[in-house]
């Protein structure tokens, strides 16, 4: 879950649909509703929202595709009000292939070599939270890490 400057709260929940609560109340259209893979730790995983989102209204999600094989993606999508702009999905990175273990992989990171898949990233950083409390933040040398990979490094 996570706040945009207006005080509402999106809320991922982990079988696709992107919710708004709204002065204290559940609205009855989501965000976005994603088709995902929602077994075990998968799903929608995460949001960030854009550093310039009172002006850009850019929404990150981060989630687990549901075609094989199956992957995690982070995309970029465009709100207009309380839901998102129909195919304003932007896919920015996909990540690698998930192995059959449903579990832990919300930290399923990019390896080094993983690339966006395009550009149009902000340019203050951007944090998504993940399932696991982990976050993933851009390292504009190796691509997306997890500060917990950056310890080991």
């Amino acid at each position: 879950m996570a706040f945009p400057p207006d005080g509402r709260l999106f809320v991922c929940q982990q079988g696709g649909q992107l919710r708004v609560i709204k002065t204290g109340s559940l609205l009855s259209t989501p965000f976005v509703s994603l088709t995902v893979e929602s077994s075990g730790e998968r799903g929608l995983l995460g949001i960030a929202f854009d550093p310039n989102f009172a002006t850009n209204n850019y929404i990150y999600l981060y989630y687990t595709v549901s075609t094989s094989p199956n992957h995690n993606r982070i995309s970029r999508f465009t709100a207009a009000g309380d839901t998102a702009v129909p195919g304003s999905e932007a896919v920015i990175l996909e990540l690698d292939n998930l192995s059959s273990a449903t579990n832990l992989n919300g930290g399923a990171l990019p390896s080094p070599a993983a690339k966006p898949v395009r550009r149009g990233l902000p340019s203050a950083p951007l944090v998504l939270r993940c399932s696991n409390s982990v976050s993933l933040i851009p390292c504009p040398i190796r691509g997306w890490r997890c500060p917990m990979q950056m310890a080991r490094s």
